[in-house]
């Protein structure tokens, strides 16, 4: 039986910045299945590693494989476009506006150019049922938790790879914990 090929492969990945040198000849794969988690002092690179992986940092050198295909550096909307979605600690949800609007910001289906919002509920009922989240499709962001519209609105995406920037940060003991059932769910 052979092992199974990478999902991502980082080999070699270096950035420095005006007197620090955040990456130095990191080597890093990804399996199909596997949550990783990474743990060390602010500083060492972790932000870094994740901003390169995603395209929003270009590395100094080393090559970044995803699905066979070999780049010396991703923008964000390739990162996302070969399943790389990531989650960063910044919210980046727009408070005034309903959960489904938000899972589905620049993605929104349309019929003949206009929104169609009755498709967007439903897919959005669809997205949050999918992964047991107890959230209505209507409920504006605003009147939610912080994790619960981010969660939802990165199920809306298929993902090869998904990267979460200090998850629990903000979270209560039990959001914690559905979030690492939903992990658990996403890598099956």
């Amino acid at each position: 039986m052979s092992p199974a090929e990478p999902l991502v492969r980082l080999t070699g990945i270096t950035k420095g910045y005006p007197g620090v040198q955040a990456l130095k000849g990191v080597d890093f794969d990804v399996l199909p299945g596997e949550i990783h988690c990474l743990v060390g002092e602010n500083g060492a690179g972790k932000s870094t590693l994740m901003r390169v992986l995603a395209g929003a940092t270009a590395p100094d050198a080393g090559l970044i494989e995803v699905g066979g295909k070999t780049f010396d550096r991703l923008d964000p909307a390739s990162g996302l476009a070969l399943g790389i979605s990531v989650i960063y600690q910044e919210i980046d949800l727009i408070p005034a506006m309903t959960v489904a609007e938000n899972i589905f910001l620049g993605n929104e289906p349309r019929r003949r150019g206009v929104l169609d919002r009755a498709t967007l509920y439903e897919r959005a009922r669809a997205v949050l049922s999918n992964f047991d989240i107890d959230i209505s499709p209507h409920a504006l962001v605003r009147d939610l938790g912080p994790a619960s519209g981010q969660l939802a609105r990165s199920l809306s995406h298929e993902h090869r790879l998904l990267v979460l920037d200090e998850p629990t940060a903000s979270l209560t003991d039990n959001e914690v914990e559905h979030l690492i059932a939903l992990l658990l769910r996403f890598r099956e």
